[in-house]
């Protein structure tokens, strides 16, 4: 028998539809590299050939080398790779960085501080988000040789081959990286997909969550066939089993305006002895997730829900977030209850109990809503008293916390009006009250008391969350240019910093202790989601909470590691057994490594897309406004725009005659001596949007 075989270019060529050639990994043979590199004529190469693996794999023995992974500044030719003791090595060229791409685990001869790749580990390559160089000159027919410019910064340009150049000018598409030739200047792929028109809000939101690696596809259908239907209704057995507070109770809910997946909800109740009963009700998440199902699996890969501007992607299907598992009003809910008796002078704990409940909200408030109530002293209804309850005794918790230690920093969150099309049509910063203090205080509260409650049970099972102390180092900066004003931190200890700031001021300027909670913010790392078993217990503790044991569980409906936690809550107290999926260590670790990269990339999810509407917002004005300065130094100055609530740096001053004073950190403009800039100056700038090359608009503030 005759068996006809080619390959599949010679297939696709067969086929006589020139766009699915696109689709293909280009033959490296067949590639005319000269228009794309700057080889002579000698074949010079233009990178140094990578190491083989024996070499790499003695000089790491030998400690000649080190291995890490390398970062790229964006936009520039430069990177450096962080080892696990913190030290960084530059690589201050494009020849240096060899090939490597942002992210690849890359292996570093150097000296000093200073090295060049020699070889790739791992690659780090993945399907990027862009558009063609729009100066790219389109022929009229037949494929083409053409740049590809990644939105992320921190890629080189890719170069595909296209037969539909004239087609995708316009638009924001995806392509692979297929190889990096040794003479080549920029990496060769090819492309992938089509997302839409660049500049149209779904396709920039798209490029947004692709990015950002944001699992956002419909649920699969076994995901949807683990649910129970929409007119589900708690059962007489599953009620007998709980705790009934539907209305012996006066619970509410208090959550931002438009919120429909309603995690907690609230109660106080003052006893005859004179001591509180507060409760902390949480969705009964794991009542509906059964562990190792389809469901599961599927929430434990997304490991969170990510909000953006215009719309929410959930980590579980809407039946239960917004409908079963939503602490909705004057519906019957299942729930998992935090109970406590309180002294309210004291703030001794008399008792504190889990259990799991039935609850029926009396009321879904917004913080404004609730707030209202509580200063409205006309108002003795049972809610107002609950709330005012609740207030009084958060305000104790929280001056009780903050002298323990514990941090009020600043991250300033904005605001923004929609329209019926989702256009941005207000901007504004997001203004915080007394009742979102108050709820916070009795979530960290709960999230405590589960700590404790689960470390005391499972010493090596908890789940818990840690935040390191920050490196001293990291202060440096902001401690210099503090000096230059007059003032000073404490960064010794969390207490002596949260006691130094809340001493921050400068006459006219009410900003600047927000400013300073601000920058002292971006000194510090990242809060990790963790296993006891893991760690030592002086490694459990929460710097910025200043709390010894902290976790996350009262949002299950929006985090996995709460689920995780309902479930270890639910063994201590019998309603389920230890898994495998809890006491198998390497599987927790997996898990949890998921969830913070998950929560890592959701933030710069909302990050994105708030930068995204901040353009749109912008777009087509000229508006002058307010603003502080945070920080000045010869090449940038960063200013916090009040009105608006976000901070962005000037317009470079490149092409201006400044002089910088680095002692005194002063700006000062060499033509009028009278113009200088220096933290905290109250001045105003200029807001527009600007429309550079490769069609990236850019906030042009001056």
């Amino acid at each position: 028998m005759e068996i006809l075989s080619m390959t599949i270019h010679d297939y696709i060529a067969k086929l006589g539809i020139p766009s699915l050639n696109d689709l293909l990994v280009t033959n490296n043979l067949s590639i005319d590299t000269s228009a794309f590199s700057n080889e002579s004529s000698s074949k010079s190469k233009l990178f140094t050939p990578y190491w083989s693996s024996i070499q790499i794999k003695k000089a790491l023995a030998a400690n000649e080398v080190v291995q890490g992974k390398i970062s790229i500044r964006p936009g520039s030719q430069k990177g450096f790779v962080e080892l696990n003791n913190g030290k960084r090595i530059s690589i201050n060229s494009y020849k240096y960085i060899n090939r490597s791409i942002d992210g690849d685990v890359v292996v570093i001869q150097h000296k000093d501080q200073e090295g060049e790749v020699v070889g790739v580990v791992k690659r780090n390559w993945r399907i990027y988000c862009g558009s063609i160089d729009e100066e790219t000159e389109i022929k009229n027919n037949g494929s083409q040789w053409v740049f590809f410019v990644p939105v992320d910064r921190k890629i080189p340009k890719i170069r595909i081959r296209t037969s539909q150049a004239a087609e995708l000018i316009t638009k924001r598409i995806t392509v692979a990286i297929d190889s990096w030739d040794i003479n080549s200047t920029t990496p060769q792929g090819h492309y992938i997909s089509t997302i839409g028109e660049i500049g149209e809000i779904e396709t920039e939101t798209e490029v947004v969550l692709r990015e950002a690696n944001v699992p956002h596809y419909e649920f699969p259908e076994e995901v949807m066939a683990c649910l129970p239907k929409e007119d589900w209704t708690i059962s007489s057995s599953e009620l007998s089993k709980r705790k009934d507070y539907r209305y012996s109770r006066c619970v509410v809910s208090v959550d931002p305006p438009g919120c429909k997946d309603i995690d907690d909800a609230l109660h106080a109740k003052l006893l005859p002895n004179g001591n509180l009963e507060i409760g902390v009700h949480i969705a009964d998440v794991t009542h509906f997730v059964k562990e190792n199902s389809a469901l599961d699996a599927e929430a434990a890969h997304r490991s969170t829900s990510v909000y953006l501007v215009h719309k929410r992607i959930d980590m579980l299907p809407k039946v239960l977030t917004e409908q079963l598992c939503s602490l909705r009003a004057n519906v019957n809910r299942l729930a998992f209850s935090c109970i406590w008796e309180i002294n309210p002078n004291t703030l001794e704990i008399i008792s504190n109990e889990f259990h799991k409940s039935v609850i029926r909200s009396r009321a879904a408030f917004t913080y404004e809503q609730a707030q209202n109530i509580i200063d409205n002293q006309n108002d003795t209804s049972e809610i107002a008293v609950s709330l005012r309850l609740l207030q009084d005794l958060g305000k104790k918790l929280r001056k009780r916390r903050f002298e323990a230690g514990a941090l009020a920093l600043a991250s300033p969150a904005v605001k923004f009006g929609l329209d019926t099309d989702k256009n941005p049509t207000d901007l504004e910063l997001y203004q915080l009250r007394e009742t979102n203090s108050t709820v916070e205080e009795f979530m960290l509260l709960a999230n405590q008391a589960a700590s404790a409650q689960m470390l005391k049970m499972f010493p090596h099972l908890a789940v818990l969350r840690r935040h390191p102390p920050p490196d001293s180092s990291r202060f440096e900066s902001l401690l210099k240019s503090l000096n230059t004003r007059g003032l000073s931190l404490d960064v010794a200890s969390s207490k002596g910093l949260n006691d130094t700031l809340e001493k921050i001021a400068l006459p006219g300027n009410d900003y600047v202790n927000t400013i300073v909670r601000m920058l002292v913010t971006r000194c510090m790392q990242q809060a990790k989601y963790f296993s006891s078993g893991d760690r030592s217990s002086d490694e459990y503790y929460h710097y910025g909470l200043a709390m010894p044991i902290y976790t996350h569980f009262t949002s299950p409906i929006r985090r996995y590691a709460d689920v995780l936690v309902h479930r270890l809550l639910g063994c201590t107290i019998g309603i389920y057994s230890l898994s495998k999926g809890i006491t198998e260590r390497e599987n927790m670790r997996k898990t949890l490594s998921n969830t913070n990269e998950r929560t890592r990339m959701a933030q710069i999810a909302d990050r994105e897309s708030i930068s995204l509407y901040t353009l749109i917002f912008f777009k087509e004005k000229d508006i002058i406004a307010d603003a502080s300065v945070m920080s000045v130094d010869s090449k940038n100055v960063q200013v916090f725009i009040q009105k608006y609530g976000f901070s962005h740096e000037l317009t470079s001053h490149e092409n201006e005659n400044w002089t910088f004073d680095e002692e005194n950190e002063i700006l000062t403009n060499n033509i009028d001596e009278n113009l200088k800039l220096q933290i905290f100056d109250k001045i105003q700038v200029r807001i527009r949007v600007v429309v550079g090359r490769y069609h990236r608009s850019r906030l042009n503030v001056s």
